[in-house]
């Protein structure tokens, strides 16, 4: 063990920051739904579009997102994202159309998304760490869950006060300050890289370290299309459509079908992200300890059981006990999907294949944010959109007994 504080942990703090930042560019708009629907008269539909043009074009560039972090360095992809995500905001600060939000927020702020916010930085995680890797990706996940904690009511703060031009503004320029500096200045791509080796210990009988050699297209298809990818494929877009439906529906929903005040319900989806933040920490850690697949069952079911609760959610005591079941849920397994795909497949390719599941729960995303709005407006409810994501989290959580345990027992590096 080299002296000091292992480098990976400095990593870990950086994709901390940019992962926070990201999930506040993202997670903001559905606080500015509201004063967007009320100025401009936008529909549910029409907003939850602009989520769903950003969940989807984020789906499709992340996998190659995903190839380039594994080949060209973090370095570079963070700070690409930085800069579009802090672009994209500010742009939006502006608009004053549909189509403007479509360019701004749908467009720009997704690429920039793509290049910074939940695969570069929880692949980046992964490599730099083997034993304690679900700990490492835990903490970085961690600071997902604490972004949105505490952009909501920062958000609704800045619109109170001015108004939601500015508040995009603001979180733009943080992005920059931010994300940009620290991403070019300490982000490095992985442990050999600097002549370290994973988790900052030499052990016995280890081969010395070498940069590692990028890996074959060939190996990389292969993994794609096998049994277990395909499984966690479809794992991580039944919790996707989940978790992206609701977050960007929760705000109107409380506010406009519950009536309750807007500080009231901006405290509940700070209340819900802590909730998934403490369980991404605390998922990540145990599963180093007992296992991946456990955790991911475990979010499967408690999704469909929140989205039952949901059908019946009317007041402010239930709307906080839903958060809190729902933000559990949520949270326990961002933190060990992209471990598991390093456990299945090797760390080499933890970037390029965890793209491949980002890919996925944009596709559940775009889905979730348009057709969740799209059930209110023909139906008057979400009623049916939480049954609907139910039933499919119980079809995903029922394949999980045909994914092959036995590949996953034996860690690569």
């Amino acid at each position: 063990m080299k002296r000091g504080i292992y480098y990976g942990w400095v990593v870990v703090a950086c994709s901390f920051v940019a992962i926070f930042m990201a999930t506040a560019s993202r997670y903001s708009f559905p606080i500015f739904m509201k004063p967007l629907s009320e100025e401009f008269g936008f529909s549910r539909s029409q907003l939850g579009g602009v989520m769903s043009l950003n969940n989807i074009l984020y789906a499709f560039i992340s996998p190659l997102v995903g190839i380039l972090l594994d080949r060209v360095g973090a370095r570079i992809v963070l700070s690409i994202g930085g800069l579009l995500m802090g672009l994209g905001l500010w742009l939006f600060a502006s608009t004053q159309s549909l189509f403007g939000l479509y360019l701004t927020f749908g467009t720009i702020t997704s690429v920039g998304l793509a290049f910074a916010y939940l695969g570069p930085n929880l692949a980046l995680a992964r490599k730099w760490f083997q034993s304690q890797a679900g700990l490492a990706t835990g903490i970085v996940a961690f600071g997902s869950g604490l972004g949105l904690a505490v952009v909501a009511p920062a958000a609704n703060h800045l619109i109170q006060a001015f108004n939601w031009q500015t508040g995009a503004k603001v979180i733009g320029i943080f992005v920059w300050v931010l994300v940009v500096p620290l991403a070019a200045l300490l982000i490095r791509n992985s442990p050999e890289s600097i002549g370290l080796h994973p988790d900052g210990i030499n052990r016995e009988g280890a081969a010395p370290f070498a940069p590692e050699p990028h890996p074959p297209f060939s190996e990389l298809l292969s993994s794609f299309f096998s049994l277990n990818f395909i499984l966690l494929f479809i794992f991580y877009f039944a919790w996707s459509l989940a978790v992206c439906g609701v977050l960007t529906h929760f705000f109107l929903w409380g506010t406009k079908d519950l009536k309750l005040d807007g500080g009231l319900v901006a405290l509940a989806l700070s209340l819900q992200t802590l909730c998934a933040s403490g369980s991404r920490l605390l998922g990540g850690w145990l599963s180093d300890r007992w296992g991946r697949l456990p955790f991911i069952a475990l979010a499967l079911f408690g999704l469909a059981l929140a989205m039952i609760l949901g059908v019946y959610t009317q007041s402010r005591a239930e709307l906080y006990g839903f958060a809190v079941i729902f933000g559990i849920a949520y949270g326990l397994p961002l933190a060990v999907f992209p471990v598991f795909v390093g456990d299945l497949f090797g760390r080499r390719l933890t970037g390029s294949l965890y793209g491949g599941l980002i890919m996925s729960g944009g596709l559940a995303g775009g889905l979730g944010a348009w057709a969740y709005g799209f059930a209110f407006d023909r139906l008057g409810s979400y009623h049916s959109a939480y049954l609907i994501t139910a039933a499919f989290c119980f079809f995903a959580l029922f394949l999980t007994i045909f994914f092959r345990r036995g590949q996953a027992e034996g860690k690569k590096c």
